[in-house]
């Protein structure tokens, strides 16, 4: 039994505050920042799977990250009674729906969770 855990991120643009009654109408961007639509989207997800074969499923997981246009930007493979290893993975927000699905096909997916900003 061994786990593996892909995550992906793209760029933040901050925000704070609670939201006001006016600002929930749709406002024009200040000059010199790009509208909503056109402002990146960072999703964090975190995925744990099982595998049966550890050596296989790393390779398949940094192929799948390749294909998506993305990189392991961090990797850490543990070592014990079972191996197991945490990927960071960097893949373009477009295509973060089609990396998890490539994810989820390598393993049987025992976690998951998905944080999206703005």
């Amino acid at each position: 039994m061994s786990g593996s855990e892909a995550r992906g991120h793209r760029t933040c643009a901050a925000g704070g505050g609670p939201p006001q009654e006016d600002s929930l109408k749709a406002q024009p961007s200040p000059p010199g920042v790009p509208p909503l639509a056109q402002r990146a989207m960072r999703i964090t997800v975190e995925t744990t799977i099982q595998v049966d074969a550890f050596e296989p499923a790393m390779q398949r997981l940094r192929t799948a990250v390749e294909e998506h246009g993305g990189y392991v930007s961090d990797a850490r493979v543990y070592f014990g009674e079972h191996r197991s290893a945490a990927l960071e993975a960097r893949v373009p927000s477009a295509r973060v729906g089609a990396f998890r699905a490539a994810v989820a096909a390598i393993g049987e997916v025992v976690a998951d969770a998905e944080r999206r900003r703005t």
